[in-house]
């Protein structure tokens, strides 16, 4: 496919890949005019970036720092179990909020599900996730009133903004007392912050209700030393859902003749994209590179079969002073191969082959150049010796301290198109709202067909194989649901 002279724009989606294999996809694609790497990954807070790109003119999803948080207010970022970064962001949590740290760090939690943050939590305000929007707007009145004498000429610039994202509204959706409290707390703490996102409250506005809570925190001062932007933080490289779905959908002027997949499954987690390509909107030939069949490898044309992530050396960079080297704890069970390897074999057969026989000797090669300052451009190059690339391996790769390349203040820019948040609409008497959240096991799904990963317990339900549904305790008495009740949902003729 690739040697025919047709096939003038191949395109790769993968999942959130960034390191060396990120690298060898953008230098497998660089003789192909047109093509382009596109990165997939569900509830990849692309709102969160866009949102940052209005506010501050930069693209880009800031690393949450806790370390010197006072007070936190997550309006369903459930960050201590699958939210953005649940390891660092727990062991930060655990530190600040122990006896021994005299509870320095206070959260307040406000979402429909009493999650493991929520159960965590100092406090926990139940909020269907239609109402979040609201509340985060109430929050952004309620601040910005408080800090309006401090802002000098910068205060007309925040008013137009606040105003062009929504009027405060008549009911925040908890009462006013609670909410007064909830922003005298995030005032008088040394360092306040309010984090917003999950699949739990995420709606048609998340863009908006992003920008409101970004631009809270803009006012309390905790963009900087909370909200981290210039880390080249690794979500930041995620690509829109629709960038994903034309893909398959044919949605651009230069249609894909043909498509690698890579580490994703968008037919499975994109709403929509399997009906779209059931009917014959899909790119001319797809290849899918994959160590398990799935939605995605199911309407491919081609799948080749590659290691499991557990049988394969590569690296990830998480930002700019955290990049971590991954190596085998196993050997492969099937007669595969590495998809870089893979990729580098296919582009010795089309005439573009690497200098390097294997992905791990290109590996290896990008880590000597990073290390002896030949990406710098000083050719000072020299292979790197075998006890410097043991201790690699032992450390786990590589980390600069903490407070490296921390980047200047944020500039608040004009906010010229800023969307609005919505009001919820009028609640049905008899409407019922399902949350369908991610988890630290399973994430959105894609762990369920790993039966190591089914029999682990959940930490709140300590249930195992089975997914329970968490039904609210008027609903289940409207409905006659106690425990151990089998129960059919149907959402628009669809049921489970």
């Amino acid at each position: 496919c690739i040697r025919d002279r047709r096939m003038r724009s191949p395109r790769f989606l993968t999942g959130l890949e960034n390191g060396t294999f990120d690298a060898l996809v953008q230098a497998f694609l660089a003789p192909y005019p047109g093509g382009t790497a596109t990165v997939y990954e569900p509830g990849g807070l692309t709102s969160m970036a866009a949102a940052s790109e209005l506010l501050f003119g930069v693209n880009e999803v800031p690393r949450v720092e806790l370390s010197k948080v006072t007070h936190l207010v997550s309006l369903g970022a459930d960050f201590l179990d699958a939210w953005v970064n649940p390891v660092e962001l727990t062991r930060t949590w655990a530190q600040r909020h122990s006896v021994a740290a005299d509870r320095a760090l206070q959260v307040d939690y406000v979402g429909p599900r009493r999650n493991l943050t929520a159960a965590a939590s100092d406090r926990w305000y139940p909020l269907a996730s239609s109402q979040v929007g609201s509340l985060a707007l109430s929050l952004l009145h309620g601040v910005f009133e408080a800090k309006r004498s401090t802002l000098g000429a910068e205060a007309s610039t925040v008013a137009g903004m606040i105003q062009t994202l929504g009027p405060a509204p008549a009911a925040a959706g908890i009462d006013s007392q609670a909410l007064q409290e909830m922003i005298h707390r995030l005032l008088r703490a040394e360092l306040g912050l309010v984090l917003f996102g999950g699949a739990d409250v995420i709606g048609p506005d998340v863009t908006a209700v992003h920008t409101a809570t970004l631009l809270i925190n803009y006012l309390l001062g905790s963009v900087g030393p909370a909200l981290v932007y210039g880390g080249e933080y690794a979500l930041s490289k995620v690509d829109s859902e629709a960038a994903t779905a034309a893909l398959f959908q044919n949605a651009v002027a230069d249609e894909p003749e043909l498509l690698f997949v890579h580490n994703a499954n968008p037919v499975y987690s994109l709403p929509g994209l399997g009906r779209a390509v059931e009917a014959g909107g899909k790119a001319r030939f797809t290849v899918c590179l994959a160590s398990q069949l799935d939605e995605t490898t199911a309407v491919a044309d081609a799948v080749l079969p590659v290691h499991h992530s557990l049988e394969t050396w590569g690296d990830y960079r998480v930002s700019n002073r955290v990049i971590g080297l991954m190596q085998p704890v196993r050997s492969p069970l099937h007669h595969t191969r590495h998809a870089g390897d893979l990729l580098m074999a296919l582009a010795a057969r089309t005439g573009h082959a690497f200098s390097e026989s294997t992905y791990k000797e290109y590996l290896a090669k990008r880590w000597t150049d990073a290390l002896t300052g030949t990406e710098a451009g000083d050719g000072s190059g020299s292979p790197m010796p075998e006890s410097r690339w043991e201790e690699l391996l032992v450390s786990g790769g590589s980390f600069a301290p903490a407070g490296a390349n921390v980047p200047g203040p944020m500039q608040l820019q004009r906010g010229a198109g800023l969307p609005a948040v919505r009001a919820p609409e009028a609640k049905r008497v008899k409407a019922v709202e399902l949350v369908v959240p991610l988890t630290g096991l399973l994430y959105d799904g894609r762990g369920a067909a790993v039966d190591w990963l089914r029999e682990v317990p959940d930490p709140l339900t300590q249930t195992a194989w089975d997914i329970p549904l968490e039904v609210a305790q008027d609903v289940a008495e409207t409905h006659g649901i106690t425990d151990g009740s089998l129960v059919k949902v149907t959402i628009a003729k669809r049921e489970a």
